[in-house]
Formats: C-alpha cells, sequence, structure tokens
C-alpha cells in the first residue's frame, strides 16, 4: 500500500483526471448505453402520448409551460437515482478486485482525491445525461407541443430536482458500500430505501423525506414563478448538503490509502460543516412550517367567529389590478347591501391573507 505525504489538501488535477476515468469507463458501459437510449426512447413516446388531442391531458399540464418539463425530470430523476446507486458502487467494488494493478502502488493523491473523483465522474456522467435527454424534450417542447414554452424550468427541474438527488443517492451509497463492503447488500438497501421514500414517506412531513424529489411541489409558471422557492431551497438543500457530508466521510473512512493528518481534518471539516449547514436549513424548515401551520390554525378560528356574524354581501364590484413583477396592485369599488333583518354598525369582509389593506372609503 502507498502513503500520502506532505503537499496540498486537495489536487483539482488528479481529481479532474480520476473523474474523466471514471466517466470515460461508465460510457464505455452498454448497461450505461442502453440506459440512455432506454430513458430517451420512453420519455419521449410519453410526451407524444400526453399531447395527442385524443388522451386529453389535465388543465394544468395544457396551460403551465413547467408542466412538461417537471414530469419529464421527475421520471428520470427516479430513474437516474436509482441507477446511480448500482454504478457509483461499482468502483469501490473494481478496485477491491483489481488492486494490485490499480490501487496498490504509491499515489501522489489522497483518499479525498480520489474519492471526489470518482463521484464526481459518476455524478457528471449522469447530469450529462440528463442534458441530451432534457434538450430532445425542449425541442419537442418548442415545436410541436402546443405550450408556451420557457427555459427555465429545465435548469431550474434540474438544479433542485436532479443534483440533489444524485448527491444523496452517491453520496449515501458510496458511504455505505465503504462501510458494509457489500456492493449487493448496498443496492437492495438504498433501493428500499428509494421505494420508502417514494410510496410512504416522500408526501408526508411536508415531503421533509423526499430525497427522489418525486412529491415536493415543484411547478414553475411564466407568471410566478417558483412559488414555494424557500421551502424548495430549504429541504433540497439540507438533502445536497447530505449528500456531500457522505462523499466527504467515504474519504475519511476508505481503508484504500493511509490518509494524511491534513487530509483527514480538511475531510471531517467538510464531514462536519455539511452536516451543520443541513441541521441548520432543517430547523428553519421546521419553523417555516410550524409557522404556517399556526397560521392556518389562527385562520380557522377567525373564520368561525366571522361566520356567526352578519356580514354585508356584494351587489357589484369593479376590480383594477396592477402587475408589479411578483405582486399585484389592486383598486376596488364595491356596492354592497346590508341584511334586511340586521342594521350594521361594522362592516366585515373577508381578504386573503396575503393581501394588505393600505386605505379604505366608504361613501353614504
Amino acid at each position: 500500500s502507498g502513503s500520502v505525504q506532505g503537499g496540498h489538501l486537495i489536487h483539482p488535477f488528479v481529481i479532474w483526471t480520476v473523474a474523466l476515468y471514471e466517466a470515460r469507463l461508465l460510457w464505455r458501459s452498454w448497461a450505461f448505453r442502453l440506459t440512455i437510449g432506454a430513458a430517451l426512447l420512453y420519455l419521449i413516446f410519453l410526451d407524444v402520448i400526453l399531447n395527442i388531442p385524443a388522451t386529453s391531458p389535465p388543465h394544468f399540464f395544457r396551460s403551465l409551460s413547467g408542466s412538461l418539463p417537471l414530469i419529464n425530470v421527475r421520471l428520470l430523476s427516479m430513474a437516474l437515482g436509482l441507477i446511480s446507486t448500482l454504478l457509483a458502487t461499482e468502483f469501490v467494488k473494481r478496485d477491491r478486485q483489481q488492486d494490485t494493478v490499480e490501487t496498490s502502488y504509491v499515489h501522489s493523491y489522497s483518499n479525498l482525491d480520489y474519492v471526489l473523483g470518482k463521484v464526481f465522474g459518476v455524478g457528471w456522467a449522469f447530469l450529462f445525461l440528463q442534458l441530451v435527454i432534457l434538450a430532445a424534450v425542449a425541442g419537442i417542447h418548442r415545436f410541436f407541443v402546443p405550450l408556451p414554452f420557457a427555459w427555465q424550468p429545465y435548469v431550474l427541474y434540474t438544479l433542485f430536482g436532479t443534483l440533489p438527488t444524485l448527491a444523496v443517492t452517491i453520496g449515501l451509497s458510496v458511504l455505505l458500500v465503504t462501510i458494509l463492503r457489500s456492493q449487493a447488500l448496498v443496492f437492495v438497501l438504498m433501493v428500499g430505501l428509494a421505494m420508502l421514500c417514494l410510496i410512504v414517506l416522500g408526501h408526508r412531513y411536508h415531503y421533509y423525506f423526499d430525497i427522489l424529489g418525486f412529491h415536493i411541489p415543484m411547478m414553475w409558471s411564466d407568471f410566478v414563478g417558483l412559488g414555494n422557492l424557500e421551502q424548495l431551497i430549504q429541504v433540497r438543500g439540507t438533502h445536497l448538503l447530505f449528500g456531500v457530508a457522505c462523499v466527504a466521510a467515504t474519504a475519511l473512512l476508505s481503508r484504500r490509502l493511509r490518509q494524511s493528518r491534513s487530509a483527514n481534518l480538511l475531510a471531517a471539516a467538510v464531514v462536519i460543516s455539511c452536516l451543520g449547514g443541513a441541521t441548520w436549513l432543517s430547523m428553519q424548515y421546521w419553523e417555516a412550517r410550524s409557522a404556517t401551520t399556526h397560521l392556518r390554525t389562527q385562520m380557522r378560528d377567525l373564520s368561525a367567529v366571522a361566520a356567526a356574524t352578519s356580514m354585508p354581501s356584494a351587489i357589484s364590484y369593479d376590480l383594477q389590478v396592477d402587475h408589479q413583477g411578483t405582486q399585484i396592485a389592486v383598486e376596488a369599488d364595491m356596492i354592497l347591501r346590508a341584511p334586511a333583518e340586521v342594521a350594521l354598525d361594522t362592516l366585515l369582509l373577508t381578504l386573503n391573507p396575503g393581501l394588505n389593506v393600505e386605505e379604505l372609503s366608504i361613501d353614504d
């Protein structure tokens, strides 16, 4: 075995070289090439089926520019997450089988360089695969689908949908295979975890355990963009940081080479920082969800009180709506009629809690 002495903590050129080598191995794999072909054909067939008149797709699919890429990204992310689990653990198995020719000589780089290069190679190969497939979908969307086209959802769905999924599935897979030393066992565990999150946990607990990004709301519209951007940053950011922490922990626990003290300290710092960041995002997310639940309770109690109070009915109203970016300003002229049996000394009106009343005037 070799050892690592002093020098830089990480070597970008070495990471790039290892990543390029791993990506080339994947591209030469017939399993990977068949995955590309099967995914591309399936998604193109799905897009055609969903857009022919005989299928009668739902209204949101025919009206929102983010609907077509969302369906494709969710299905693709789920498939890539499962396949990347198998291929990401393959290099550990391969190195263990061929360590007499590939890993038993003196290396001028650390486990951190090695693991980062391997993980980046797998991750970038799958991201490139997604970009190729989404480019084909975008071409269909732009020229053959009667939907408004926008490029923003393709970028945002990749960032919030696919990237965190690949990070957590690849990172957790390589960490588990490093600890358990069994590719088959890790693959079974990861498939079981994916099915648990997809079927049982994904749509519960405010989508916190939706590691595949299949259930969390992510619809983009050309009017308001992503309506839950803060939620996506907190939840998917937690998944992304957890995946990075697993990758760093893999370098720390790997027994391939003896690490230098500085490389161990760097890997440990990355693990602690990412887990700390994920914990902070999780706390912010659950505090926001608790505040939202409390607001809903307040609104229900307030509505119950208002339901028992006599209210005027609107005879006519004229709304002047001014769109100001992602906000609206509304001026309303209303004619109200009081209930015949009650003399009102107070006017009780209902208003969306997301709107603020700036001025109110009454004409007798």
